[in-house]
């Protein structure tokens, strides 16, 4: 059989809809409570977001807002205090969680309001937000849809959102319901109301923020300032021990801070389009073993996806001593695969080829360097060792992907173990994203050489096993052609 090429094997599996392997519907019953969504934990870090899975290959996104930080100028303390923001979908529907300190009010004048701005399309039509509220998201953000809690013109704690359009055209959707028992918003959107046939392949961005609402649906004014009163923000730069409160985020009367999620075309779960493929972290042939470190990542969406600003570390914490990366260029197709190098000169050594990005050039030239990310890590330190593992962020800084054999542990992942020398951690089927180590990767021992770089092994009919019809054309190292 003759070889066939990577990028020839991406548009046939692309062409099938090639998603993250086995995943199934994340059921949400809007009903008020928040039993569906409790089994994903939040991070440990206030204003924070991260992408969580289970065995189910189930997902959420989880942000963790920092309590008490809420502007108090109308008063409403709890009930504006959002503590926790979460979103999924189905086949269906696109569906939202928000946790608040203590909601007291569920209908009627001064009632919480929720609004969730949502960027369809690559344009984007409108910045204000809803309301009269004085407020704008960032340009880069642009919605196309508004949601919009209506429970100030409601006769109880359920009612279904106001959907606005980009030239304010409004209609009624899906479902919602606030919990004085619970603290929460609960939100159920069709993906119709939304422009949407599905679940779509492209990202999208959602700014929020809450306000107080009037009998008219309008909300609070303060006059001549923004009327939100907190929003989902890490203020440009996460912080480990963060203490801003939302006037340093909507003073200018801008939400700055938005975030994306991408959704499973089938089944709307939530999942990470970039996931650590292969590391080589313990290698045994090179006198420094970190120069010979490296990490393989692979674009598992159906749409190419632009690598600046994704970031690369092996520091897990915030503010802690170790490296982050940033991507300044670059772009990654479906199905495609990168290598990021610690050197690429002893990389070229081992495998006579260059990585796509490198820490450092060592004896090669042109391959583009990653500089550090000073907001995430204050350190220039890259050394995994026996003892770490990678992380890797997005545009928005969301956590989503992470794996570790290490001492440090991350909420919702089942850790590895210790890595011997020359050995790496390769995730297979490469799409397979269940958040445990363990069960998504296989340790690869020499055979003859150490890794497997540029190779990903796909389940390209989504049954979670990888047999003769998912990966003939990458199962051989990639200076090897393929044999019958």
């Amino acid at each position: 059989m003759k070889k066939i090429t990577t990028l020839l094997f991406a548009l046939l599996v692309g062409s099938m809809g090639l998603l993250p392997s086995t995943t199934n519907a994340h059921p949400v019953t809007v009903d008020g409570t928040s039993i569906e969504w409790d089994a994903f934990p939040p991070t440990t870090f206030a204003n924070l977001g991260h992408l969580v899975r289970n065995a189910s290959s189930e997902g959420e996104y989880v942000w963790n807002d920092l309590a008490g930080d809420h502007r108090t100028d109308l008063g409403g303390g709890g009930n504006v205090d959002l503590t926790r923001f979460r979103v999924t979908g189905d086949a269906t529907n696109v569906y939202f969680l928000a946790k608040f300190s203590d909601i007291t009010q569920t209908f009627g004048d001064g009632v919480t309001q929720l609004q969730i701005a949502v960027r369809t399309t690559g344009a984007g039509g409108q910045t204000w937000l809803g309301g009269n509220s004085d407020t704008q998201v960032d340009a880069a953000a642009a919605w196309d849809y508004l949601i919009m809690t209506s429970f100030g013109s409601a006769l109880s704690g359920e009612a279904a959102p106001k959907i606005w359009d980009a030239s304010w055209a409004s209609s009624t959707a899906g479902n919602a319901i606030i919990s004085d028992t619970n603290d929460l918003i609960e939100i159920a959107v069709p993906w119709t109301a939304l422009g949407l046939a599905g679940p779509p392949a492209y990202g999208l961005k959602f700014t929020v923020a809450t306000f107080r609402a009037n009998t008219s649906d309008e909300t609070w004014d303060l006059t001549g300032v923004s009327d939100a009163l907190d929003a989902v923000t890490t203020y440009g730069d996460p912080n480990p021990a963060d203490s801003r409160n939302t006037w340093i985020e909507v003073g200018d009367a801008v939400v700055n801070y938005h975030f994306q999620v991408f959704f499973h075309q089938t089944t709307g779960e939530v999942y990470s389009p970039i996931l650590i493929s292969e590391v080589m972290s313990n290698n045994t042939t090179d006198p420094v073993p970190i120069f010979d470190e490296w990490v393989e990542l692979v674009n598992v969406s159906p749409v190419a996806i632009q690598l600046v600003n994704y970031k690369l570390g092996d520091e897990e914490l915030i503010g802690g001593g170790e490296s982050m990366r940033q991507f300044n260029e670059g772009v990654i197709s479906s199905l495609g695969v990168i290598v990021w190098a610690r050197d690429a000169g002893y990389f070229f050594t081992k495998y006579n080829r260059d990585p796509d990005f490198c820490f450092a050039l060592g004896t090669r030239v042109g391959i583009p360097t990653t500089p550090a990310y000073s907001n995430w890590s204050t350190g220039n330190n890259w050394d995994l060792s026996t003892n770490d593992g990678p992380v890797v962020l997005d545009p928005y800084d969301t956590v989503i992907d992470i794996i570790d054999w290490g001492t440090e542990s991350w909420p919702g992942l089942t850790k590895g173990s210790f890595i011997y020398g020359g050995n790496s951690y390769e995730r297979v089927p490469a799409n397979r994203d269940t958040n445990n180590v363990p069960t998504d990767f296989i340790i690869r021992v020499p055979d003859p050489v150490e890794g497997n770089p540029f190779n990903a092994q796909f389940d390209t009919d989504g049954d979670g096993i990888l047999d003769s019809t998912d990966n003939c054309p990458l199962i051989a190292n990639f200076d090897q052609a393929n044999a019958d």
